[in-house]
């Protein structure tokens, strides 16, 4: 079952000039006599909301002429209320969040004129219209390496941290992870048309070698979780410049039916918390090759069971330019509609400064980030500071650069809750991060 959560985004004052009332005036002749009370004329005025969600109970409902009236909607999303005689404007407002996602709905009717043949029996109608937010959101990829001592390259200790960037518990079911065809982003792209990705409009993406799911994930607000793609052990052991993926809150892909070749992870981490596999493409292939440089890496949830999606047929794509199908080309068609969210990662490296190209699509992602890989950098997303500095509990909590940028993670360690920037541009989400998060 889908649970919504709702929450009132404002409060009004309720006005008299809604309300019946007297008027007391005074007899010309004895003006010590109070005329009876007169009762103005009122007039009942209803309201229904519409849009896609299936429960409409809880979303803001606001009146106002002089002064507001605040209503709340009943689980069929109607309000009533009764009026004098004037002009209204009428505004609903409301969220809520769903599988990952999250979304502001917004309305309003003005001039509604209630006057004396006002017709009574009439139910307004206020269509939503709804803007989608992702209520998770990658905070943290790390997938370019590190140097060993020798000054040779190391790269098995890819992670992504997921956050519940919003202040709602956030359950989400059949939740997976993949990265776009093809795996680099300057290699040979058999998807484009000119500059055109020939999947755009067809309302999904290719995951090249598979994708790794698990069945349920749940966030509190604010939350974050740690995915280690590979190398879930204590990686420092060896590789002093690398990262220590071995902690028990941690969760791993690791699916040995799958993918032999992975790394068995460490002890501490519970087999409860391993991602599993849906393997496509060549059979021959032990480990999930994520790119170490520039992979096109997004996050999703589906309406079925992702092992019997990925295996169904009907939803194997083959890269455009090839004159059958070859295994090396077969991706899984990750519907458009179902990816949370997307980073775009393009090479840093000069030799492919006029080779990267765009895999995701703009309503994943607009833009794209540089990493420069085997440096131990990680792409880090950015602060929205505004929305951060807003929320009342981060007072005196909020710890600052010397330039005045919010530092996420030493504010997190001082109990403050961060709001990321989420635009659905990667360009202007993320930045190239000198060290990992979890080395602080």
């Amino acid at each position: 079952m889908k649970k919504l959560f709702y929450y009132v985004l404002g409060f009004g004052l309720l006005s008299s000039a809604f309300f019946s009332c007297k008027d007391d005036t005074e007899d010309p002749v004895n003006k010590d006599t109070v005329q009876p009370a007169v009762e103005k004329q009122k007039y009942q005025f209803s309201v229904k909301l519409s849009t896609d969600i299936p429960v409409l109970e809880g979303i803001t409902v606001t009146v106002s002429k002089d002064t507001a009236l605040t209503l709340t909607s009943d689980a069929e999303g109607k309000v009533s209320a009764t009026l004098f005689a004037g002009k209204y404007d009428v505004t609903a407002t409301g969220k809520f969040s769903d599988n990952g996602k999250s979304y502001t709905l917004s309305g309003q009717l003005t001039d509604i004129e209630i006057s004396e043949n006002f017709d009574q029996t009439k139910v307004f109608e206020i269509a939503l219209e709804k803007i989608q937010k992702n209520q998770i959101v990658i905070k943290e990829l790390y997938n370019g390496g590190c140097k060993k001592d020798d000054g040779k390259t190391f790269q098995n200790d890819k992670y992504v941290i997921l956050y519940n960037n919003s202040g709602e518990k956030a359950d989400v079911k059949n939740f997976g992870l993949a990265t776009a065809a093809p795996a680099n982003s300057y290699s040979t792209n058999k998807n484009l048309d000119g500059d055109k990705l020939v999947y755009a409009d067809q309302g999904f993406i290719p995951a090249i070698y598979g994708i790794w799911y698990i069945s349920e994930l749940s966030f509190e607000p604010y939350e974050q979780k740690v995915v280690v793609i590979n190398g879930a052990i204590d990686n420092t052991t060896d590789v002093p410049n690398s990262v220590n993926l071995a902690n028990a809150a941690y969760y791993a892909c690791y699916d040995k039916d799958d993918f032999k070749g992975l790394v068995v992870p460490a002890a501490e981490i519970p087999e409860t918390q391993y991602f599993k596999a849906v393997k496509c493409g060549l059979e021959s292939m032990t480990g999930w090759p994520m790119s170490v440089s520039s992979p096109a890496f997004f996050c999703f949830t589906l309406s079925e069971d992702p092992e019997t999606f990925g295996t169904n047929e009907s939803n194997l794509y083959y890269e455009s330019g090839v004159s059958e199908r070859h295994a090396s080309d077969e991706c899984i068609k990750i519907p458009a509609e179902s990816i949370i969210d997307g980073v775009e990662v393009f090479s840093a490296d000069e030799k492919y400064a006029n080779k990267n190209q765009k895999r995701l699509t703009e309503s994943v992602d607009k833009g794209s980030v540089m990493l420069t890989n085997y440096q131990g950098h990680t792409l880090y997303r950015n602060v929205d500071k505004e929305a951060t500095e807003a929320l009342t509990e981060n007072a005196e909590k909020l710890i600052y650069s010397s330039d005045g940028i919010i530092d996420a993670e030493a504010s997190i360690k001082n109990g403050a809750h961060i709001i990321f920037a989420d635009t659905n541009d990667s360009s202007a989400d993320f930045y190239e991060r000198e060290t990992s998060s979890l080395k602080n």
